[in-house]
C-alpha cells in the first residue's frame, strides 16, 4: 500500500470509524487488484447492502477522487452535490466526513 492510501484509510478510521459503526456499517479494505496499483477500494456493509468505495490517485487521472458504487452503480456522490474535480469527494478529513455523513443517509 503506498503512501497516500495508507494516509487516507487512516483518515478514514478515524474520522468515520466510531459513526458508521453507530449507523450499522462494517467494513473493510479490500486487496488492490492486479494491474492497477493507484485504485484504492474499501468495502461497506450494512444490512445487506454493499457499498465500494474507490478512487484513483493516480496524478495523470482527471477523475480523482472518491465515489461509492453499490451492484456497480454510482450512490454517492449525489449528482446534485456539486463537489472537487469531476464532482467527487475529496481526501481531507471535512471530505471523509461529508461522505461519511452522505453515506449514512442513504435509505436502507
Amino acid at each position: 500500500m503506498d503512501k497516500v492510501h495508507r494516509d487516507y484509510w487512516q483518515a478514514f478510521n478515524r474520522v468515520g470509524n466510531e459513526t458508521l459503526h453507530q449507523q450499522g456499517f462494517s467494513f473493510e479494505l479490500l486487496p488492490e487488484k492486479a494491474g492497477s496499483p493507484t485504485l484504492f477500494r474499501i468495502l461497506l456493509n450494512r444490512q445487506g447492502h454493499r457499498y465500494l468505495l474507490s478512487f484513483s490517485s493516480h496524478h495523470l487521472d482527471f477523475q480523482d477522487g472518491v465515489s461509492i458504487e453499490e451492484d456497480r452503480q454510482l450512490v454517492l456522490p449525489p449528482p446534485k452535490l456539486k463537489r472537487i474535480g469531476q464532482g467527487l469527494y475529496g481526501y481531507t478529513d471535512q471530505s471523509i466526513k461529508e461522505m461519511i455523513d452522505d453515506l449514512c443517509r442513504l435509505k436502507n
